[in-house]
């Protein structure tokens, strides 16, 4: 079972929906209980965690849930902490995989306006 981090690690200020993809604007939790161990004094956010905001903004955007199949490529170039207010920008395309399976291509890339914290390409189905 996974855990939803949707209200609790992390908050949506702003969905600007496009026809690619979306733009949004999230705010991190400092107080969640995952910085107390990903690190004490100096809270940065998991890369898993990255990954799993991105599957919830997807599967929102979808209307449907989503199971992770693997990463094409994840860069992590800059600390994510809940300091940043991140612009979580993602594009999406849609292909059809082995045996007629639906697979999604997501494309996104979480940064501000001054930096990018990750870049990440991962296949859904």
């Amino acid at each position: 079972m996974t855990m939803k981090l949707e209200s609790n690690f992390y908050s949506i200020l702003a969905y600007d929906e496009r026809p690619e993809g979306a733009v949004v604007r999230l705010k991190l939790n400092g107080e969640h209980e995952i910085y107390r161990a990903h690190f004490p004094g100096q809270p940065v956010t998991p890369g898993v965690c990255m990954v799993q905001m991105l599957t919830e903004l997807v599967e929102k955007r979808l209307e449907r849930k989503l199971l992770l199949r693997g990463a094409k490529n994840i860069k992590f170039l800059s600390l994510l902490t809940p300091e940043n207010e991140p612009m979580f920008s993602f594009g999406y395309k849609t292909n059809l995989g082995e045996n007629g399976v639906r697979q999604y291509t997501v494309k996104a890339d979480i940064s501000d306006e001054n930096q990018t914290y990750a870049k990440l390409s991962l296949i859904y189905e």
